[in-house]
């Protein structure tokens, strides 16, 4: 059986992925928006965050992305790998708490954003990890990300950090010339920025 993620409930630890997925979705602050609500949505802080951290010889720049939503969220609590969350992360809300660099950030020299102002996440293949080490139970699943034309499938994890309230954090290192994101790195440069971009997320489901 699949549901919206808005009726489905909290499994035990054993009924697995698709408890995940709801979980995942926490990321995107919940319900999806009907279109004549989206910019009112824009305003909400989505309870949870996304980073990366950019590097080169001389500074490291840690960033967020400020906007996100959930388009998709299907949840088959008996398939769990059937389950399927898809997001939307607007591109141009990147925050590095240095306005100049964003600017340079959003131009076609890295992210486009006029061109390509949006990016997308699905979530699928949800499995509980058994032999995972640790207080906390680790699920695997696929992801496509697709950013600036292109797209890439990574498999990935999560923890799962609590369940009243549901909290899940996870990471990922995505290559950003993969992306066609910037240029290639040059050693010789030290303002170059390396390649491998990390990516973590820690997010809470509201109730």
């Amino acid at each position: 059986m699949i549901r919206s993620i808005s009726k489905s409930r909290p499994l035990g630890r054993l009924a697995g992925a698709g408890f995940l997925l709801a979980l995942i979705a926490g990321l995107v602050a919940g319900p999806q928006f009907a279109p004549q609500a989206e910019e009112k949505a824009k305003d909400v802080a989505p309870p949870g965050h996304i980073t990366f951290v950019g590097k080169n010889t001389v500074m490291t720049a840690d960033g967020t992305f400020k906007q996100w939503r959930v388009t998709k969220a299907e949840i088959d609590n008996t398939h769990s790998e059937k389950s399927v969350i898809e997001l939307e992360i607007d591109v141009a809300s990147i925050d590095t708490k240095i306005a100049k660099r964003d600017e340079h950030l959003r131009s076609p020299d890295f992210f486009d954003t006029e061109k390509f102002p949006k990016a997308t996440v699905k979530i699928y293949n949800a499995k509980l990890k058994a032999d995972a080490k640790g207080p906390h139970p680790i699920y695997t699943c696929k992801m496509d990300f697709s950013i600036h034309g292109a797209k890439k499938t990574f498999d990935t994890a999560f923890e799962l950090l609590s369940t009243d309230p549901i909290k899940v954090r996870g990471k990922i290192a995505m290559k950003r010339t993969d992306f066609g994101i910037g240029e290639p790195y040059q050693k010789l440069n030290p303002m170059s920025i390396e390649e491998e971009i990390p990516l973590k997320f820690e997010a809470t489901l509201p109730k």
